[in-house]
Order: structure tokens, then sequence, then C-alpha cells
């Protein structure tokens, strides 16, 4: 929640040498950060390191449901003993259709277009006196306490 970047470095070196199995859920860096948006390993230079990788096509993506990327093993054992997908309908098929289309484009102008937001949106919430630390999309306000989170909401929904 903080728009902060993961250690995968080191977090792969340290499953390497534990002889683990490194599990990503990269919802919010998928589609987005890397290139062509090709997610955080990619980022990172560890693309070959991640045994399982979990996203979601509704966040960078812009369509449904979600994805799991790994060895034929692994999504074997998945398809098979994962209760969540095993008692699930099948996304439809237009939105199948949809998100390999999206998958398949080039993603580099909205990457750019949703940097350039991010610049005009942290410059301006740092005028206005907010202390913004994100290195990503991901941009958290700390408002306070709950009270003042909720009338600052409020203001946000009526303005």
């Amino acid at each position: 929640m903080d728009g902060d970047i993961s250690k995968l470095k080191e977090i792969t070196e340290i499953t390497e040498k534990s002889n683990a199995i490194t599990i990503l859920d990269d919802a919010h860096g998928d589609f987005v950060i890397g290139e062509d948006g090709k997610g955080t390993p990619n980022y990172q230079n560890v693309e070959k390191k991640i045994d399982l990788y979990v996203s979601s096509l509704s966040k960078g993506l812009g369509s449904f449901g979600g994805y799991v990327s790994s060895s034929n093993n692994i999504i074997d054992l998945c398809i098979n003993k994962s209760k969540s997908f095993i008692y699930t309908s099948a996304l439809p098929s237009f939105l199948v259709e949809y998100s390999l289309k999206r998958f398949e484009s080039n993603r580099e102008k909205q990457r750019r277009k949703l940097e350039s937001n991010k610049i005009q949106l942290i410059r301006g919430l740092k005028q206005i006196g907010y202390q913004i630390n994100s290195k990503t999309h991901i941009i958290p306000l700390i408002i306070g306490n709950e009270k003042t989170a909720m009338e600052f909401g409020d203001y946000l929904f009526k303005n």
C-alpha cells in the first residue's frame, strides 16, 4: 500500500539458497512496470527466477479476472487442487479474447500516460502539503485517524 517495490533480487537469492520457491503476486506491477509492462520481475531482471507468477487482468490490463503463470507441474496442481478454481465458472469468451488482445498490444503509450499522470498528481499533492514517498503509480495518502479519514472521504465524495 506504500507504492514501494519489493526487493526481488534479494528474495530470489534467499529462495535459491533455501531450495524454496518464489511466488509473486504482481497485480499492481504487471502491465505497468518493466519493459512494455512486463512486470516487476522484468524491471528487476529476475524473470527466470520467479517460480509462480500470479496477476490480475483487471488492474493494469483493464479487463477482468486473473491468471497464474508457472511450470506445467505447478499449473496442474493448481487446476486439480485449488478450490477457488474448481468451484468457479470460466470467464466469458469475450473477456478472454479481449484480454489476449491486450496481452499482445503495445502498452507503452498507456504506460507513458500513466507515468505523466503520476508525476502531475504527486507534484500537486506535494504543493498542498502531502508527503509522498511512492516510487510507483500506487500513491498512498496518509490522512490520519479513522474519523479524519472518513471526513476526508465524505469531502471528496461531495466535491
